[in-house]
């Protein structure tokens, strides 16, 4: 959201969508216990985005609703004018979900998810809110200032790469190796 009104005329770069790219995580392959045990954070994960990108949606515009018309379908799902409403009735309709399924499992992932998405999701409204509401106006400050930063040096490293910097071309290199080692896996069955 740091880059939906650029103060200068450049375009910046808000995300990169194409049919048929999917990112992916291979987190399956080698901790499949671990993403079991974090299904419950995951969850309250997904209703402390609401929170969050509902309060920076509220920074950007007191019109909620226009920010998440620019920003959908991607992070405007987790943008809402009711947003406190909606993470708590979320976390209400799951852990429900879970207690009619009446298997001891189940009921454990209920209260699980009651005592984890309440008290994760009052610590959140708490930063959301700090205060008089500015707490995470200065810190979406912060982020566009670390935004600016970051761009500011890409344009030192690239203009030092025009003057044959040997810094600059080191760097270069590591960040091809990077990039040479990264997989990217598109199709549907990835």
């Amino acid at each position: 959201m740091s880059v939906l009104f650029p103060r200068e005329s450049e375009p910046v770069l808000r995300y990169f969508h194409n049919d048929g790219l999917l990112m992916r995580h291979d987190k399956h392959a080698f901790a499949e216990e671990a993403i079991k045990a974090a299904a419950i954070g995951k969850i309250v994960g997904d209703y402390e985005r609401i929170l969050f990108f509902s309060g920076y949606a509220g920074i950007l515009s007191p019109e909620v609703d226009d920010i998440k018309n620019i920003i959908d379908p991607f992070t405007g799902s987790f943008v809402s004018s009711l947003s406190h409403n909606l993470a708590y009735l979320r976390l209400a309709l799951k852990a429900a979900e879970f207690f009619a399924t009446k298997d001891e499992e189940s009921e454990y992932k209920g209260f699980a998810l009651v005592e984890t998405g309440t008290r994760r999701l009052r610590a959140c409204i708490r930063e959301v809110s700090m205060g008089d509401g500015n707490g995470l106006k200065e810190r979406y400050g912060r982020e566009q200032k670390a935004r600016g930063l970051y761009y500011d040096i890409l344009d030192k490293i690239e203009n030092a790469l025009k003057e044959g910097d040997q810094f600059a071309i080191e760097l270069r290199e590591r960040a091809n190796k990077l990039v040479l080692n990264a997989r990217v896996i598109t199709g549907k069955n990835s």
